[in-house]
């Protein structure tokens, strides 16, 4: 699998599988917007079940973070990285 240009505003996604280590690397251009706020967060009915979107997709990023629990430090957890 090579770089593959995905469309803006399609809502496009790669779907990655297999056994082996994987590396996704993700860029953006701000080639057609003149001014921010730059990039938005996409609802998605999939992400969504796990807590992962919005519920509406929208470019307040403070909105979507508030609905998230706060992070809390933790140690290392054996199986958490693969082998």
């Amino acid at each position: 699998m090579g770089l593959r240009p995905l469309p803006a505003e399609d809502g496009a996604c790669n779907r990655l599988t297999g056994d082996g280590a994987c590396v996704v690397l993700a860029m953006s251009s701000r080639e057609n917007q003149a001014f921010g706020p730059y990039g938005e967060y996409v609802a998605n009915e999939v992400a969504g079940r796990y807590g992962a979107s919005p519920e509406e997709t929208t470019q307040d990023g403070e909105a979507v973070s508030a609905s998230w629990t706060e992070s809390e430090p933790s140690r290392y957890r054996e199986g958490w990285l693969p082998s």
